[in-house]
C-alpha cells in the first residue's frame, strides 16, 4: 500500500498521521540525534497507530519507500539548514509536507513542490492534497536548483564575493 513516509523520525509525525487518519513509516538514521533514548520514544509513539518505525534502511530500500510515498512529512521543530532529505523526496517525484522552518522554504515551492506549513494542525490538513501536486514538477524543480553543479557553481560565486568584500 501507499503509505506516508515520515523521513525525518519525528514524534509530531505519529501525531500527524494519527489525525489525519493515514498510515505513516517511519524511515531514516538513528545516528542523527544526540538523545538514544528519543529513538525509544518515537517508536513507542508509533505502537498502537496509523504508524510503523522502520528506522534505518539500505539506500536501495530508501529509494523504494520513497518511490512508493504519497508525501513526505516533515515536522522539524529543527532549524535545519538544508534538508538533503526533501531534495530526496523531490526527484523521487514525491511532494513535501514541511513545517516552515530553517532552509526547508528554500526547498519547497508552496503548492507546487509541496507545502509550507506553520504548524502540526496545518500539516494535518494538508496530508491528503498531496495529489494536487505533480510529481514531475518535483523532480524538476530539483534538477532545475540543486545538482551538484549548479551548487558547487553558486558556492564558488559566493566565495569570489566574499573575497571580493561583499556580504552575503
Amino acid at each position: 500500500d501507499e503509505r506516508t513516509q515520515g523521513i525525518v523520525s519525528e514524534s509530531h509525525a505519529v501525531d500527524i498521521a494519527r489525525q489525519a487518519g493515514v498510515p505513516l513509516d517511519i524511515v531514516g538514521e538513528d545516528r542523527f540525534t544526540e538523545d538514544p533514548a528519543y529513538v525509544n520514544r518515537v517508536r513507542e509513539s508509533a505502537r498502537g497507530t496509523t504508524a510503523r518505525y522502520i528506522g534505518p534502511v539500505s539506500h536501495e530500500e530508501k529509494i523504494r519507500y520513497l518511490r512508493d510515498a504519497k508525501a513526505l512529512i516533515a515536522p522539524s521543530v529543527w532549524e535545519e539548514p538544508f534538508g538533503l532529505f526533501v531534495i530526496e523526496a523531490g526527484v523521487s517525484g514525491v511532494p513535501v509536507i514541511a513545517l516552515r522552518k530553517g532552509g526547508i522554504p528554500e526547498l519547497v515551492v508552496e503548492g507546487k513542490t509541496g507545502f509550507l506549513c506553520s504548524s502540526i494542525d496545518e500539516m494535518v490538513e494538508c496530508l491528503g492534497k498531496e495529489a494536487e501536486i505533480d510529481p514531475e514538477a518535483c523532480r524538476e524543480h530539483v534538477v532545475r536548483n540543486f545538482t551538484a553543479e549548479r551548487m558547487a557553481r553558486e558556492y564558488e560565486g559566493l566565495y569570489r564575493r566574499i573575497q571580493a568584500g561583499h556580504t552575503w
